[in-house]
């Protein structure tokens, strides 16, 4: 079964990476100041603070918007990938805080398609609450000005709080009543308590499934060991000076595997990449399979789940 996740989520991917569209604009993000808010031990209770009935009201909503919570952002902080950990992330947050299912709030994206993902948009404006990474740095720190945007739609300059994601999920409260703001790229041992939820949670949908795979079969057998590598490329070229966008050497993964090959059962590297061109040579040793060696097109994702119409351009090749 982990096999044939590491496998969904690739094509995942693959497809994500194809159905957007080429040449994306490039984002020209406004650099500010380090934010100066206080977010030192003696705000720990801004960093759990959960908004009163009050607060939601005030913010647009009702007194029941503090058994909602929204992610109204996601969609626009990165693509495929982080939107993976987004919606990872804003579900068990909503569990653990006692959030039902039809309250957890989001804009539309591929993986209602993808993985059967109930649509729930955003119908209230919450408190927005913004990841903070290490105790000091937010998702706005190089865009202060983006903070106070968010703050001004939810009722006014100092509304937002703070949380680490980390503690959100390990000490067991969660979140509700607010509107997050974050990457949430967490280290696996945080989300490990939910790693049955999380594999549920990004099952491919059963239409897709079944032709997902019929045609992984005729390239990979059962008896053998899928090992799925994503190297982003692309964009990340064009934001080299950013710390985010480091480009790993794809000759770093190339060591890795020549490392870890010979411990896998009969193991089969599947390459997922933006550039595809660039990266294929130099695991040429491994001989590589990516999305093509599939067979699938575009219409055949379409066929089995029609939600993908005019979202699946550009699959076929």
């Amino acid at each position: 079964r982990g096999r044939r996740l590491v496998c969904y989520l690739g094509f995942g991917l693959w497809i994500s990476l194809r159905v957007q569209k080429k040449g994306r604009e490039e984002q020209n993000v406004k650099k500010g100041k380090m934010i100066q808010r206080d977010v030192s031990s003696s705000s720990s209770a801004l960093l759990h603070r959960e908004p009163t009935a009050e607060t939601a009201v005030s913010a647009g909503g009702s007194d029941e918007s503090r058994d909602v919570l929204t992610m109204s952002h996601f969609g626009k902080l990165g693509g495929f990938g982080n939107q993976v950990l987004q919606y990872g992330f804003l579900q068990y947050a909503a569990q653990l805080g006692g959030v039902k299912e039809e309250n957890v709030q989001c804009p539309e994206w591929i993986g209602n398609a993808l993985f059967g993902n109930p649509l729930n948009p955003p119908t209230v404006t919450l408190p927005p609450c913004f990841e903070l990474v290490g105790g000091v740095r937010s998702v706005f720190s190089d865009c202060p000005e983006a903070l106070t945007l968010a703050e001004k739609k939810a009722g006014g300059e100092g509304v937002g709080v703070f949380c680490d994601p980390s503690e959100v999920l390990l000490s067991g409260r969660g979140l509700r009543g607010v509107d997050v703001f974050g990457f949430f790229q967490l280290h696996t041992e945080t989300v490990r308590p939910f790693k049955e939820q999380w594999r549920k949670l990004f099952q491919p949908n059963p239409k897709l499934q079944s032709k997902m795979e019929t045609a992984l079969r005729t390239v990979v057998s059962e008896e053998e060991t899928l090992v799925v590598l994503q190297l982003r490329r692309g964009d990340y070229r064009t934001f080299s000076a950013a710390s985010f966008a480091l480009v790993t050497p794809a000759e770093w993964w190339l060591e890795w595997l020549e490392s870890v090959w010979g411990q896998l059962e009969r193991p089969r590297l599947a390459i997922c990449s933006d550039d595809l061109d660039a990266v294929l040579p130099v695991f040429r040793k491994f001989a590589p399979l990516s999305g093509g060696d599939l067979g699938l097109s575009a219409e055949d994702f379409v066929e089995a789940v029609p939600e993908l119409e005019g979202k699946a351009k550009g699959v076929a090749g």
